[in-house]
């Protein structure tokens, strides 16, 4: 249709592991509250792993209708994994799936969780169970104390 008078189609795409994708509901929600309780809005997890699930095969069903001119994959940096129009021939899926399943480190996650959880901490959230997994994994990320040396017993003391 849009094609038909002249117009180029294109897709961008926003590829991150789940948890990042996670992670960035809950901080677009904390920081939404702080502005406005009544008009934050709250994406469950359930909804959110639902359109994570399905969204390789939508993005696939999407590239074969050839309705877009290119469709492209980018990750938060800003660096493209993939560009339908240098690869006509491969499905986006595939890259999708990989980014969405990539693990994370620890050194990349820890400065999102302490930011979510300052946030949650300024709303008066700590008793959801999202602050609980949040300080939970937290918890994880810290190394652990070493044991306290019992100290020697002096002669006569």
């Amino acid at each position: 249709m849009l094609q038909a008078k002249g117009y180029e189609t294109k897709m961008y795409v926003m590829a991150v592991p789940k948890i990042n994708s996670y992670l960035g509901i809950i901080e677009r929600y904390e920081t939404m509250y702080a502005d406005d309780p009544m008009t934050a809005r709250a994406t469950p997890k359930q909804a959110h792993d639902i359109v994570v699930k399905n969204l390789p095969t939508n993005l696939e069903t999407l590239h074969k209708t050839g309705l877009f001119s290119d469709i492209r994959l980018y990750n938060r940096e800003g660096v493209k994994l993939y560009s339908s129009l240098e690869t006509p021939s491969i499905s986006p899926k595939e890259t999708l799936e990989k980014e969405l399943n990539r693990k994370v480190a620890s050194k990349e996650i820890q400065p999102t969780l302490e930011r979510i959880e300052q946030k949650m901490i300024l709303n008066k959230h700590q008793e959801t169970p999202e602050f609980k997994a949040i300080q939970q994994k937290l918890e994880s990320l810290q190394p652990p104390t070493p044991p306290i040396p019992k100290t020697p017993k002096l002669p006569g003391i």
